[in-house]
Protein backbone atom coordinates (compact mmCIF):
# COMPACT_ATOMS: atom_id res chain seq x y z
CA UNK A 1 0.00 0.00 0.00
CA UNK A 2 1.10 3.35 -1.21
CA UNK A 3 0.50 6.60 0.61
CA UNK A 4 1.27 9.62 -1.16
CA UNK A 5 0.69 13.28 -0.19
CA UNK A 6 -0.82 16.46 -2.51
CA UNK A 7 0.74 19.14 -1.36
CA UNK A 8 0.01 22.65 -2.36
CA UNK A 9 2.65 24.80 -3.42
CA UNK A 10 1.46 27.72 -4.89
CA UNK A 11 2.29 30.54 -2.55
CA UNK A 12 1.16 33.48 -4.61
CA UNK A 13 -2.02 31.40 -5.58
CA UNK A 14 -3.02 29.70 -2.66
CA UNK A 15 -6.38 29.20 -3.33
CA UNK A 16 -6.01 28.96 -6.94
CA UNK A 17 -3.99 25.92 -6.18
CA UNK A 18 -5.51 24.29 -3.57
CA UNK A 19 -8.96 24.40 -5.83
CA UNK A 20 -6.74 22.35 -8.45
CA UNK A 21 -5.94 20.17 -5.59
CA UNK A 22 -9.18 19.54 -4.13
CA UNK A 23 -10.71 18.76 -8.07
CA UNK A 24 -8.12 16.58 -8.33
CA UNK A 25 -8.33 14.75 -5.44
CA UNK A 26 -11.44 12.53 -6.66
CA UNK A 27 -9.53 11.14 -9.82
CA UNK A 28 -6.69 10.33 -7.37
CA UNK A 29 -9.16 8.54 -4.20
CA UNK A 30 -10.64 6.70 -7.80
CA UNK A 31 -7.12 5.52 -9.05
CA UNK A 32 -6.27 4.29 -5.55
CA UNK A 33 -8.44 2.59 -5.34
CA UNK A 34 -7.55 0.45 -8.52
CA UNK A 35 -4.00 0.72 -7.39
CA UNK A 36 -3.42 -1.56 -4.47
CA UNK A 37 -5.12 0.35 -1.79
CA UNK A 38 -2.74 3.45 -2.72
CA UNK A 39 -4.16 6.50 -0.36
CA UNK A 40 -3.53 10.19 -1.15
CA UNK A 41 -4.04 12.88 1.09
CA UNK A 42 -4.07 16.65 0.86
CA UNK A 43 -1.18 18.12 3.22
CA UNK A 44 -2.04 21.78 3.98
CA UNK A 45 1.24 23.73 4.73
CA UNK A 46 -0.56 26.78 6.11
CA UNK A 47 -1.06 24.29 9.31
CA UNK A 48 1.93 22.85 9.74
CA UNK A 49 4.10 25.89 9.14
CA UNK A 50 5.07 27.86 12.00
CA UNK A 51 7.32 30.45 10.64
CA UNK A 52 5.76 33.95 10.73
CA UNK A 53 8.68 35.76 8.57
CA UNK A 54 8.06 33.57 5.39
CA UNK A 55 10.83 31.10 5.59
CA UNK A 56 9.52 27.43 6.17
CA UNK A 57 9.73 25.69 9.49
CA UNK A 58 7.78 23.08 9.15
CA UNK A 59 6.29 21.55 12.96
CA UNK A 60 7.10 18.01 14.51
CA UNK A 61 4.12 17.09 13.50
CA UNK A 62 4.08 17.73 9.46
CA UNK A 63 7.57 16.71 9.36
CA UNK A 64 6.28 13.78 10.38
CA UNK A 65 3.52 13.87 7.80
CA UNK A 66 6.05 14.19 4.94
CA UNK A 67 8.22 11.16 6.66
CA UNK A 68 5.65 8.96 6.28
CA UNK A 69 4.36 9.09 2.35
CA UNK A 70 5.95 7.12 0.45
CA UNK A 71 5.14 10.36 -2.55
CA UNK A 72 4.54 13.59 -3.45
CA UNK A 73 2.54 14.99 -5.76
CA UNK A 74 2.96 19.05 -5.62
CA UNK A 75 0.35 21.46 -7.54
CA UNK A 76 1.99 24.66 -8.69
CA UNK A 77 0.65 27.53 -11.11
CA UNK A 78 3.34 27.88 -13.81
CA UNK A 79 6.23 30.66 -13.63
CA UNK A 80 8.03 32.45 -16.46
CA UNK A 81 11.13 33.04 -14.34
CA UNK A 82 13.23 30.85 -12.16
CA UNK A 83 11.79 28.78 -9.72
CA UNK A 84 10.01 31.20 -6.42
CA UNK A 85 12.58 31.08 -3.92
CA UNK A 86 9.87 30.16 -1.80
CA UNK A 87 9.78 26.50 -3.23
CA UNK A 88 13.48 26.66 -3.32
CA UNK A 89 13.66 26.90 0.55
CA UNK A 90 10.51 24.53 1.24
CA UNK A 91 12.42 21.51 -0.70
CA UNK A 92 15.28 22.31 1.25
CA UNK A 93 13.57 22.53 4.69
CA UNK A 94 12.39 19.15 3.69
CA UNK A 95 14.74 17.57 1.52
CA UNK A 96 14.95 14.87 4.03
CA UNK A 97 11.82 13.73 4.09
CA UNK A 98 12.23 13.69 0.18
CA UNK A 99 14.84 11.40 0.20
CA UNK A 100 14.97 8.09 -2.03
CA UNK A 101 10.69 9.25 -2.84
CA UNK A 102 9.11 9.82 -6.21
CA UNK A 103 7.83 13.40 -6.96
CA UNK A 104 5.16 14.28 -9.54
CA UNK A 105 3.98 17.68 -10.16
CA UNK A 106 0.45 19.05 -11.54
CA UNK A 107 1.02 22.63 -13.37
CA UNK A 108 -1.57 24.45 -14.05
CA UNK A 109 -1.81 27.80 -15.72
CA UNK A 110 -0.51 29.14 -18.63
CA UNK A 111 0.13 26.81 -21.83
CA UNK A 112 3.35 28.95 -22.77
CA UNK A 113 5.09 28.71 -19.66
CA UNK A 114 3.96 25.00 -19.07
CA UNK A 115 7.47 23.90 -20.00
CA UNK A 116 10.07 26.62 -18.52
CA UNK A 117 8.27 25.26 -15.39
CA UNK A 118 8.48 21.85 -15.33
CA UNK A 119 12.14 21.90 -16.51
CA UNK A 120 13.12 25.19 -13.81
CA UNK A 121 11.29 22.58 -11.76
CA UNK A 122 13.12 19.57 -12.11
CA UNK A 123 16.66 20.92 -12.29
CA UNK A 124 15.49 22.50 -8.79
CA UNK A 125 14.12 18.88 -7.40
CA UNK A 126 17.21 17.14 -9.13
CA UNK A 127 19.66 18.59 -6.42
CA UNK A 128 17.92 16.01 -4.02
CA UNK A 129 18.25 12.30 -3.59
CA UNK A 130 14.19 11.48 -5.08
CA UNK A 131 13.08 9.87 -8.49
CA UNK A 132 11.38 12.14 -11.08
CA UNK A 133 9.37 9.92 -13.32
CA UNK A 134 9.46 10.90 -17.05
CA UNK A 135 6.18 12.28 -17.15
CA UNK A 136 3.96 16.08 -15.16
CA UNK A 137 0.40 16.73 -15.62
CA UNK A 138 -0.07 20.12 -16.93
CA UNK A 139 -3.90 21.04 -16.70
CA UNK A 140 -5.04 23.77 -18.80
CA UNK A 141 -6.58 27.05 -17.46
CA UNK A 142 -9.96 25.02 -18.03
CA UNK A 143 -12.99 26.31 -15.75
CA UNK A 144 -14.02 23.64 -13.48
CA UNK A 145 -17.56 22.91 -15.24
CA UNK A 146 -15.06 21.84 -17.98
CA UNK A 147 -13.88 19.33 -16.09
CA UNK A 148 -16.92 17.55 -15.84
CA UNK A 149 -17.63 17.61 -19.40
CA UNK A 150 -13.65 16.62 -20.41
CA UNK A 151 -13.40 13.06 -20.28
CA UNK A 152 -9.84 13.31 -21.28
CA UNK A 153 -8.69 15.32 -18.55
CA UNK A 154 -9.50 12.15 -16.22
CA UNK A 155 -7.78 10.27 -18.91
CA UNK A 156 -5.03 12.08 -18.67
CA UNK A 157 -4.61 12.14 -15.31
CA UNK A 158 -5.04 8.78 -15.40
CA UNK A 159 -2.13 7.65 -17.56
CA UNK A 160 0.26 9.81 -15.74
CA UNK A 161 -0.31 8.94 -12.35
CA UNK A 162 -0.48 4.60 -12.78
CA UNK A 163 3.03 6.14 -14.00
CA UNK A 164 3.57 7.80 -11.41
CA UNK A 165 2.57 4.96 -8.92
CA UNK A 166 5.29 2.30 -10.42
CA UNK A 167 7.77 5.28 -9.72
CA UNK A 168 6.11 5.40 -6.02
CA UNK A 169 6.47 1.69 -5.47
CA UNK A 170 10.38 1.60 -7.13
CA UNK A 171 11.29 4.02 -5.01
CA UNK A 172 9.60 2.39 -2.05
CA UNK A 173 11.16 -0.71 -2.73
CA UNK A 174 14.54 0.27 -2.80
CA UNK A 175 13.89 2.03 0.65
CA UNK A 176 12.66 -0.97 2.25
CA UNK A 177 16.19 -2.84 0.58
CA UNK A 178 18.02 0.16 2.60
CA UNK A 179 16.19 -0.56 5.15
CA UNK A 180 17.12 -4.17 5.51
CA UNK A 181 20.93 -3.91 4.29
CA UNK A 182 21.71 -1.12 7.23
CA UNK A 183 21.51 -3.41 10.34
Amino acid sequence: MLRIGIVVLGVEKWKECRTVAKTVLPYLKNIGKRAYGTSFELIDLEKYNQSLDGEWNLTEKGLKKFNEKDGFIFVLPTFSEEVPESYQSFFSHIHRELQHKSVMTICFGDKDEKRHTMEQLNICLLKYDLALPATDIFVPKYTFVEWETKPDIENMITDHVNDYLHWAMSTKYLRNIRKSLVM
